[in-house]
């Protein structure tokens, strides 16, 4: 995600060479160390970009419901906030639990996310 400050309308973002004004990145580029392999479903935040990025894995079953692939979708926290593993939100960082301790509770966070409990209509 990135921002033009600058005179003149918005330039083609690959050709804005010799535009006067820069181009600022507004949030950090999605981490590539971040794997969703082997983790159930669930949201994960990602503590090399300090949880301003959080990940949601998500493990695809074929027939036999053996895991195929995982599935995984990377989204960036609003501005200011970071995501929290405890609430599985994105807050602001004085509301977060410390992102240092968000991988001691992936299993705990997420242990019944996506479980929906049967309901007689």
């Amino acid at each position: 995600m990135i921002r033009w400050t600058g005179d003149g309308p918005l330039p083609n973002y690959s050709s804005h060479l010799g535009q006067t004004g820069t181009w600022t990145s507004l949030a950090p580029s999605p981490c590539k160390t971040f794997d969703c392999t082997g983790r159930s479903y669930g949201y994960y935040a990602d503590v090399a970009t300090d949880c301003r990025i959080f990940h949601v894995c998500l493990p695809i079953t074929d027939e036999e419901g053996a895991v195929a692939e995982t599935a995984h979708f990377s989204f960036v926290c609003g501005n200011q906030t970071v995501f929290s593993q405890e609430s599985l939100t994105c807050v602001l960082a004085d509301e977060a639990v410390a992102c240092a301790e968000a991988e001691s509770l992936f299993e705990v966070s997420n242990a019944q996310f996506g479980i929906v409990d049967d309901v007689e209509v």
